[in-house]
């Protein structure tokens, strides 16, 4: 364990405390795929770490549970995205839809195409999703449990064989 990881999981420990940055090699699981973050890109904060997955910390019981969320991710301006570090896509309409098709939550993306709903945002267990700018609009095919972050499923070997895109 390195210096800094030690100063983290101390200061995670305390109520409230949380870290300035954070060690991927802590959670390998948050990866998915990604190249390696630039210094910004690991400063705490609604920028850090596009296209990874976000639930890895971001989670009761997680180095990141200060600020917990119900499902987060990442929206790419290309389909087959090759990187985490660029190409993420603003203020892009997020949508969570129950299985008759009404929206039950919605948010809309930030700098970097990061995106995230707080836990008690609605049920996360049978849902689908819908990303929208402008004309443009992708929606999944199916209901899922997108309780355990977009990007567990969203990336080149995961289930889902692409990231969350929009073109």
């Amino acid at each position: 364990m390195n210096l800094r990881t030690a100063v983290c999981a101390l200061l995670l420990a305390l109520p409230m405390a949380g870290c300035d940055s954070v060690d991927l090699d802590a959670v390998p699981q948050a990866k998915v795929g990604c190249e390696t973050p630039t210094a910004d890109q690991l400063n705490a904060g609604d920028t850090m770490l596009p296209g990874r997955n976000c639930l890895a910390c971001h989670v009761s019981g997680g180095q990141a549970d200060h600020e917990a969320f119900g499902t987060a991710g990442t929206v790419f301006g290309a389909r087959n995205s090759k990187t985490c570090n660029t190409g993420g896509v603003s203020g892009v309409t997020v949508e969570l839809l129950d299985t008759a098709g009404k929206v039950v939550a919605s948010t809309t993306t930030n700098s970097v195409g990061n995106f995230s709903f707080p836990p008690n945002a609605t049920n996360f267990k049978n849902v689908s999703a819908r990303v929208t700018k402008g004309t443009m609009s992708v929606k999944m095919n199916s209901a899922v449990d997108v309780s355990v972050g977009c990007a567990n499923c969203h990336w080149a070997s995961g289930i889902a064989g692409d990231r969350i895109y929009i073109q």
